[in-house]
């Protein structure tokens, strides 16, 4: 599930802006909760935009293959709320 299915399960009225630093480079936006999807790869970047947001109170998620296959790595690192793995799950962050 990619971030254009979360879209399509998010209520109508909620504003969504989806960002990808392979096409554009990242600008901090102001935003109520903020959804990272990351590769193995490149899980040290979406810790470093997660902990931006969550150093402002802003509640983060983190998604897609790296917090799936390594869960219990994504959720040692304290820079998120919690994670979402494969089929939606929300898992609590640390």
């Amino acid at each position: 599930m990619g971030l254009e299915w979360s879209r399509r399960w998010t209520p109508a009225d909620w504003e969504i802006e989806i960002a990808d630093e392979n096409f554009t480079p990242f600008a901090y936006r102001p935003a109520d909760l903020v959804g990272l999807s990351a590769f193995t790869a490149s899980a040290n970047r979406a810790y470093e935009i997660a902990a931006l947001y969550r150093n402002r109170g802003i509640t983060t998620v983190l998604g897609g293959i790296h917090a799936s296959m390594a869960p219990d790595e994504a959720a040692s690192i304290r820079r998120r709320d919690c994670n979402r793995r494969s089929g939606g799950d929300l898992a609590p962050g640390s």
